[in-house]
């Protein structure tokens, strides 16, 4: 954990010299690849990679694809995403966004458990300044007959046309728990 924390702040602060460009913020053409730690209350923490993929295929409306992967010993966890979203510019820096899909996932800890999920959520995205943007959402899930909820808060900050580094926090309901998570994403 603490060279992933060491090559994200490397990449920040190289990142932070060269010249940023607004691009790769407030898209929904992207690939954001990142570490998450979840911090759970009951039982050891969780480490993991996720991959998500979002594509604009017409103005306004968007899909999602998306692989998480959570190990602690003999637990892991894979969830996979699919979904879409809609979003709605108030103005060039303020989006309203909603997300509907679901999830499917697959935990192994000597017994293998498979879960599908359903969610939803509503998300402002705000461009605070050219090469920063700030997000914030709720997502609420329905599996197995259950209500869970999420809250989450996180930032962009642009390097150059493309890319972006990226950082947040869920509030996760599902665990009580809380997941930090930091990458970069890629805009097309």
């Amino acid at each position: 954990m603490k060279k992933t924390v060491f090559a994200v702040l490397a990449a920040a602060v190289f990142g932070w010299q060269m010249s940023a460009s607004a691009d790769p913020l407030m898209q929904y053409s992207n690939v954001d690849l990142g570490y998450q730690l979840t911090d759970r209350d009951v039982g050891d923490n969780l480490n993991g990679l996720n991959l998500q993929a979002s594509y604009e295929f017409m103005p306004n409306f968007f899909g999602v694809l998306g692989y998480d992967y959570d190990a602690r010993g003999s637990l892991s966890v894979d969830t996979f995403k699919y979904g879409a979203g809609a979003y709605y510019a108030i103005n060039n820096n303020l989006h309203a966004v909603f997300n509907i899909g679901g999830l499917r996932t697959h935990v192994s800890d000597g017994v293998t458990v498979n879960n599908d999920w359903f969610y939803m959520g509503p998300q402002l995205r705000y461009r605070m300044m050219k090469d920063l943007e700030l997000t914030g959402g709720y997502t609420y899930f329905r599996v197995d007959g259950a209500d869970k909820n999420d809250l989450d808060i996180g930032a962009l900050y642009a390097i150059n046309d493309n890319l972006a580094l990226t950082a947040g926090i869920t509030f996760v309901d599902i665990e009580a728990a809380n997941r930090y998570g930091v990458g970069i994403r890629y805009a097309f």
